[in-house]
């Protein structure tokens, strides 16, 4: 049985363990624990033993599949993930597929892997011009507010 030797979350240790997130519903089950419990130093986990095989054969495929695409001004991964596969259920593949967390910010002109799952929507969003992006650089803001008012000229007290 391993022993914690850090503050690691239970998704941390499933993919140290397996190599893979498919075991972390098992791992808490097995331990009694939350999927968003922090783990103390020290702590004794029971291993899952499972066949993780089939995960493993199953990203070979997908790695295999994988297409590279640029990551467009203005796109977070998931927006990238969305345009790219299709859907969002492919967020952690992309993230995995090409070394990345799911809340790293991505840049401009990157070139990433993704798999494509629903191409009907992708195809959509191609033959409409339709690109997504939720992210805006504050380089693209416009200075204003209170902060930038004068007394007098542009900020009337009546």
């Amino acid at each position: 049985m391993p022993v914690i030797d850090k503050h690691i979350t239970p998704l941390d240790y499933a993919i140290l363990q397996n190599g893979s997130i498919t075991a972390l519903m098992a791992v808490c089950m097995a331990n009694d624990a939350s999927i968003t419990d922090d783990l103390v130093p020290g702590t004794v986990w029971a291993e899952v033993e499972g066949q993780y095989d089939q995960v493993e054969v199953r990203f070979q495929e997908i790695t295999a599949a994988a297409e590279e695409s640029i990551v467009k001004k203005h796109q977070t991964i998931i927006d990238f993930v969305c345009q790219n596969a299709g859907e969002i259920g492919g967020l952690f593949t992309t993230a995995l597929l090409n070394g990345l967390s799911i809340t790293q910010d991505v840049a401009e002109g990157a070139v990433l892997k993704v798999a494509q799952t629903q191409l009907k929507v992708i195809n959509y969003f191609k033959t409409n011009g339709i690109d997504i992006f939720s992210s805006r650089s504050s380089s693209d803001t416009m200075s204003g507010g209170i902060g930038y008012m004068q007394i007098g000229s542009s900020f009337i007290v009546s």
